[in-house]
Parts: structure tokens; C-alpha cells; sequence
């Protein structure tokens, strides 16, 4: 699966770290090291392009654990170990992900983006993203879109979400917010940011013009 360079990185600013890889504090699920995440973002731009995040962590235990190595092996088969395992959590979480806007399939693919933390690990997590390649224009008029996450059903499992729109546009609903509440606006590290109710698999958001 190739990569596609997305503006997530900017589009996102401060849900992403800047540094090559993510920290607990800044960017990672507060809980225990054994516990799965997965986060769903989604923005609208003033002119109207939306983009959308999913961010997965696995537990660092786990992908070690998976890899096919054995001590003594060559850093090259390592790496390449690595990299195997990477492409099929990537395929794993856009198999597993569906993007509809009123009630319909939008033309687009998920796709792991270029990031320096994606793949990698650090605090007790490898951290995966994939982002929407939209291949459509969306409604002027307004549209309710939804995103659907099937991957890694039977993992125990902490869910976050989130979801913004600027300049001419407002969100009219939003269901991490209605799930999240004000927490919805806190740092990743707050407790409160999280749910363990997998019904936060699922993002949905009604957008409208303003007035």
C-alpha cells in the first residue's frame, strides 16, 4: 500500500506531536500500557476540505511479541520485520474503515499518511495513522458524514474522538462531543478524554454553512 502525503499534520496542529515520536503526555491514551486506542478525527477547512485521522496505538508488547525475529538476527531482517508488520496494521485499519456522507460511500481510500511518528514506537506504544484520500467534492449545501471503525473488535480498547470546522462552516452535530461533552476540549492525557464504550468507534458529524 503506498503512502499519500496528507495535511493532517497541519490540518490537526496540537492533536499531533511535532517531535518523530509521540509521547504519553503530549499524544498517547493515559491507561494502562495494555490497552489498545483508537481516535477518529475529523476537520473542515474554510474552503470547505475535510479531512479524516484515524490514529490506532498497539501496545509495544504486542507488536514485539508479533514480529517474525529471533535473537541474533540481522538488523536488516529486524527492520524488515518491522516494516511487514507496519503494512498490515495499515491495510488491517483501512479494511476495517468506511467513510459514508448521507447514508452513501464517498469515492476515496484510506491510507497510512507521512508522519514521523507513524510506525513507531515509544512509551509502551507503536502508534498507526491513516487519513481519507477524498476523491469527491462534498455538498455545499451541508451533509451529514460518518465514519465507520471495525478494525480490532476484540482487543481491549480505549476510544477518543474529535471534531472541528471553520470559517463559513459549523457543526450542527457532533457525536464525539455528545458522548465527550466539554472533555471532548481537553488534552489527550486527561482520563476524561477517553471512553471505553465502543459505540466511540463511530464518528458522526453534520455539517452546515454558517447563517
Amino acid at each position: 500500500m503506498r503512502r499519500v502525503v496528507l495535511a493532517c499534520a497541519l490540518l490537526f496542529g496540537g492533536m499531533l506531536a511535532a517531535s518523530p515520536l509521540l509521547t504519553r503526555s503530549a499524544s498517547a491514551h493515559p491507561f494502562e500500557t495494555d490497552l489498545y486506542s483508537l481516535r477518529t478525527m475529523v476537520k473542515i477547512a474554510d474552503s470547505g476540505q475535510m479531512t479524516a485521522l484515524v490514529v490506532l496505538e498497539v501496545p509495544m508488547q504486542v507488536v514485539l511479541s508479533g514480529l517474525d525475529v529471533q535473537e541474533g538476527d540481522s538488523q536488516r531482517k529486524q527492520q524488515k520485520a518491522l516494516e511487514d508488520w507496519n503494512t498490515g496494521t495499515w491495510d488491517q485499519m483501512a479494511q476495517g474503515l468506511t467513510l459514508t456522507v448521507d447514508g452513501e460511500p464517498v469515492k476515496g481510500t484510506w491510507r497510512p499518511i507521512e508522519h514521523p511518528t507513524n510506525g513507531k514506537g515509544a512509551e509502551g506504544f507503536f502508534v498507526y495513522l491513516v487519513g481519507f484520500d477524498l476523491q469527491q467534492e462534498l455538498p455545499k449545501e451541508g451533509y451529514v458524514l460518518r465514519i465507520e471503525n471495525r478494525s480490532y473488535p476484540d482487543k481491549p480498547m480505549v476510544y477518543s474522538g474529535s471534531a472541528t470546522a471553520q470559517g463559513p462552516w459549523e457543526l450542527v452535530r457532533d457525536s464525539s462531543r455528545d458522548a465527550l461533552g466539554d472533555q471532548v476540549d481537553t488534552p489527550l492525557s486527561n482520563p476524561g478524554r477517553w471512553s471505553k464504550d465502543a459505540a466511540m468507534r463511530d464518528l458522526e458529524i453534520e455539517v452546515r454553512p454558517k447563517g
